[in-house]
């Protein structure tokens, strides 16, 4: 596809001149007096380019954020866990999958916290979380439970939001 038929699928024809030659673009060069229309159309392409490369910029650095929260996430030696709204687990890092007995594959077949509760523990989780929700500026910022793994084993975890 040549440059000519990009510009006008894209209608910069409409905005610009197009010339077979340097020279000849060169040539046709003059003082020309803008009408008040046309600064505005010619603003509103600036700005729409200013806006995609603060957009390009924006992506790039949300990338780069969002790897080095994962590298983090992951690697800490704390076990953690991202759980919904609902108590459904987001996700969760190698050291939670080690406190709980379960890969992460099997995780994502459990769906929620509460899977791991103690039942006499059930309604401190839900009512934190609920709490949470609803007020998270006067909530408290950490609680504990009793966590049951996999082989049974009851755990004392403290829950730091």
């Amino acid at each position: 596809m040549s440059t000519e038929e990009i510009f006008h699928m894209a209608g910069f024809d409409r905005l610009f001149l197009l010339y077979d030659t340097e020279e000849a673009a060169i040539q046709s060069f003059s003082f020309v007096a803008f009408e008040e229309r046309e600064k505005r159309i010619l603003d509103a392409v600036a700005s729409t380019l200013d806006i995609e490369e603060d957009r390009k910029r924006t992506e790039r650095d949300l990338v780069q954020s969002e790897n080095l929260y994962r590298a983090i996430f992951e690697n800490s030696g704390t076990a953690m866990a991202i759980v919904e709204d609902d108590l459904t687990l987001f996700l969760t890092n190698t050291e939670f999958e080690k406190m709980v007995g379960y890969k992460n594959e099997e995780l994502a077949e459990v769906f929620s916290l509460l899977a791991f509760v103690v039942r006499d523990d059930l309604g401190i989780v839900t009512e934190f979380h609920d709490m949470v929700r609803k007020n998270p500026d006067k909530s408290p910022q950490h609680y504990e439970f009793r966590l049951k793994d996999r082989e049974g084993n009851i755990k004392n975890v403290y829950v730091i939001m």
